[in-house]
């Protein structure tokens, strides 16, 4: 039988279509197992425990073993084994420094990373990174770097600091770590970085433009004061981007462009846009970009031109356009945006949906529902996020479907819309969502139940789900209770007060607080004595939301044979405040244990009763220091009434001033009062006496008139003691607040982190809306302390304005205590909005 020959072309054609689908079959399984990947990852609870570390110190101590390889030109490959028993967050800051063990460049990452390392041995992350030697070759998988804290040259960790900070593109921070460590110029650069264009393979472009050299170049100089030849080198650079940009404005019909007149300069760049020739990727998004500027000005011809250029052939200039048209905000956009929800390219599908929420009009809630259903979770989650702004009921619906769905970042997104909507029809499926596997879903739902506030239809459910057989469920469903306040729940609350877990107890704890029911007394008495694992701050709350039928009973314990039970129950007398306790109290200042001794005198300094000046007194004769110190501050609460013994006693501790002077100068007039404090402070830092400097600063508290010298604000420069507490004291009997406001802004300018907290924690405690800007400011700043109590300190303040940037805060901050200050914040303004 003779075979019959197939043609070569249909050989070609069937074998295309079999390597077709076999890619197709490859794509789709790897896509099905990211996504089962991402839905059964081990989420990180409140009953993790796990320590943050610096990945160098991670490795130094044991903690973990790392192993950093190439992974081209802008990425470097981190594998993580841990050592440790207990899970470790570790920390991999901008900076950091990959040094190379061969021949290839050494790298230095450009964004901050974390590794978690908490239900897992092993994990992998790729750290963005750039090059720090220009003319080595280009890292592959089979170079192995040393990791280093910081890059040993002192320009290169500058630089670092400002690109962690600013986030350039990658291109650009490359261009800046080779301005700085090669002194590179702009024709190797044009060699190192090139990329091939689609259309003519064998040609290629230089990767970054003028523009983005420009930016390059401001990063150096925001980092470092360049000098000698890299100052030189720097001149060359700044003359041939102007060159260069010159002759881009000749190209484009010869048009120059004044930087004074902006209707020229919109016009200019939309002619740069609608002719697109010749003209690199980044060039026109750069021209997109600052039309968008333009357009938040409301330059109506930037705006069409952004609408233009949402069908250019380029995807990064639709994605910016996108971006834009967001920005501006205007419904004329809206059409458009809608279109490209279709397009090819998922970065530009991803920007329309964030645009339409961005614009807020209710046109786009059902191409939004629709893109609920796409198969892309981070289309999901921004269609989501977009219908939370727009906060169009018909689209509730569609976000309870949300809630189940198998990424757990939408089910957060949805959880966190549904803030918006204080529908009683939420809460069965929010009580259901207190399941769910995902720290943030359970957090949003129970913040989402709060808004209800619907106690009567609420607590039944909570109640249920208190006696069910997962942890989280119960942990969430008090969580719940805490703030609701209901007097129904407190009988099962203390039943809860025994639960096997510590996190539903002291939850249960928090809950009966805030309902203040004579019922729960002994029950927390009970736990005060014999649970350790209850935070003592919510039983001491509890106390004293109950009041003065709570004395009896504490007075009881107070004599108990724990010194740590006494000491709790002296810090809840004093925040009861009730006259009563004063002479057990008392006897307390004898107790054997020095820490019972500090917490009957700040209770009996909360108290204020004047019974208690003599035997303080003879308190700060104590040997102990501390309760020296406590003695000291109790006589601060009490009040003006020890300022005489306050001034003899400075003058029986300053024995050099004391041999000048020949009266007592507390029966002298303010002016030798005040003498004796100046003298008293500027002795007590030549000694280097704490106590000392601590005791005359509260004598300034108590001086007559309110006249307060310049020094007394200086004091926050003392780090030997934390003066907020004095500060707080003034500020209640001064007669000029608006300096002193003044006076504590311009310390959040400080460069000592101590400082600035105190003066932030005292601005908070004022309450004064004038520090809203400048406390507002500091939601960006470096050091995650900082951002945390600043974000505490506006939900203190309580003004509605901080509103947004709170929220960006506890959406996108790194930090977990960051997002959490931020969003109990939230919480708080949105208690002072509906008193």
């Amino acid at each position: 039988m003779i075979k019959k020959k197939v043609p070569l072309i249909s050989y070609l054609k069937i074998n295309y279509i079999a390597v077709f689908t076999f890619i197709l079959i490859i794509c789709t399984f790897q896509y099905t197992t990211s996504e089962a990947k991402e839905d059964n990852f081990s989420p990180i609870t409140a009953e993790d425990n796990f320590e943050t570390l610096n990945i160098v110190k991670a490795e130094k101590s044991g903690r973990a073993k790392f192993e950093a390889s190439g992974a081209g030109l802008s990425n470097v490959l981190i594998k993580a084994v841990r050592l440790s028993e207990n899970g470790i967050n570790v920390k991999i800051p901008a900076g950091t420094y990959f040094k190379n063990r061969g021949t290839a460049q050494n790298m230095v990452s450009t964004s901050p990373v974390s590794i978690y390392l908490l239900h897992h041995q092993k994990a992998e992350v790729t750290v963005p990174a750039a090059c720090a030697n220009a003319y080595k070759s280009v890292p592959d998988h089979s170079s192995k770097f040393d990791i280093i804290a910081a890059p040993p040259s002192e320009d290169l960790r500058k630089l670092m600091k400002v690109i962690g900070k600013e986030h350039p593109l990658e291109v650009i921070a490359q261009t800046a770590v080779w301005i700085v460590t090669d002194d590179i110029t702009r024709k190797k650069l044009n060699k190192r970085l090139a990329l091939k264009s689609i259309n003519q393979p064998f040609d290629s472009y230089a990767a970054v433009s003028e523009t983005g050299v420009k930016e390059a170049i401001n990063l150096v100089e925001k980092a470092i004061y360049p000098t000698g030849e890299l100052k030189q080198n720097i001149l060359t650079w700044k003359f041939s981007i102007k060159r260069s940009i010159k002759s881009k404005i000749l190209l484009t019909k010869k048009y120059r462009v004044p930087e004074e007149d902006d209707s020229i300069a919109v016009a200019h760049l939309s002619k740069i846009l609608r002719i697109g020739v010749g003209l690199s990727e980044e060039f026109m998004s750069g021209a997109v970009v600052a039309l968008g500027r333009y357009g938040k000005e409301g330059n109506i011809q930037a705006l069409e031109t952004l609408i233009f250029s949402m069908k250019n052939r380029v995807p990064l200039v639709r994605q910016k356009a996108a971006e834009a048209l967001g920005e501006i905000g205007d419904c004329k956009a809206l059409n458009p945006l809608i279109s490209s929800l279709k397009d090819k390219n998922l970065e530009v599908r991803k920007a329309a949906v964030s645009a339409l929420g961005s614009i807020g009009d209710k046109i786009a809630t059902k191409p939004l529902i629709r893109a609920l259903k796409n198969k892309n979770y981070e289309i999901r989650w921004r269609a989501v996020d977009a219908l939370e702004k727009i906060g169009d009921p018909s689209a509730l619906k569609s976000i309870l479907k949300a809630l189940n769905d198998k990424n757990a970042i939408v089910r957060q997104k949805a959880s966190r819309a549904l803030w918006t909507f204080g529908d009683s029809h939420l809460i069965k499926p929010l009580i259901e969502a207190l399941n769910d596997t995902n720290y943030e879903v359970r957090f949003n739902s129970v913040v989402a139940l709060e808004r209800i506030g619907d106690s009567t239809a609420l607590i039944p459910f909570l109640l249920k789900m208190l006696q069910n057989k997962k942890d989280y469920t119960r942990i969430w469903a008090a969580e719940a209770l805490i703030s609701l306040g209901d007097t129904s729940a407190t009988d099962s609350l203390i039943k809860a007060l025994k639960d096997n877990n510590k996190n539903v107890r002291w939850r249960a704890a928090a809950a009966l607080a805030n309902i203040g029911d004579k019922k729960a007394i002994d029950p927390l008495i009970d736990v005060l004595k014999n649970d350790e694992s209850v935070y003592p701050w919510i039983l001491i709350e509890a106390f004293k939301r109950i009041g003065k039928s709570s004395v009896p009973s504490l007075l009881k314990a107070l004599k108990d044979t724990s010194s740590t039970v006494r000491c709790r129950v002296a810090k809840a007398l004093g925040e009861v405040g009730d006259a009563r306790s004063v002479e057990l109290l008392l006897n307390s200042l004898d107790d054997k244990e020095p820490k019972v001794r500090e917490h009957a005198a700040l209770a009996l300094g909360k108290i204020g009763d004047d019974r208690a000046i003599g035997p303080l007194l003879q308190g700060i004769k104590d040997k102990n220091s501390g309760y020296r110190f406590t003695a000291t501050k109790a006589l601060l609460m009490i009040g003006p009434s020890a300022f005489p013994h306050f001034i003899s006693l400075l003058r029986d501790y300053n024995r050099e001033l004391a041999k000048s002077t020949e009266e007592s100068l507390y029966r002298g007039t303010s002016e030798d009062n005040l003498k004796i404090i100046i003298e008293t402070l500027k002795y007590a830092k030549k000694k280097r006496d704490s106590w000392l400097s601590y005791a005359a600063h509260i004598s300034t508290v108590f001086m007559p008139n309110s006249k307060y010298p310049k020094h007394f604000y200086e004091m926050l420069s003392d780090r030997m003691w934390n003066f907020q507490e004095i500060l707080e004291k003034v500020l209640e009997i001064t007669n000029d607040k608006t300096k002193s406001i003044n006076i504590l802004i311009s310390y959040l300018s400080n460069e000592k982190t101590y400082m600035k907290v105190t003066a932030i924690r005292t601005l908070a405690h004022i309450g004064d809306n004038r520090a809203l800007k400048p406390l507002m400011a500091l939601l960006d700043d470096e050091n995650w302390v900082i951002r945390r109590e600043a974000a505490s300190a506006l939900g203190m303040i309580g003004n509605k304005k901080s509103n947004e940037a709170l929220t960006t805060l506890a959406r996108n901050d790194v930090v977990v205590f960051v997002r959490q200050a931020s969003r109990k914040a939230l919480q708080m303004i949105n208690k002072f909005e509906h008193r």
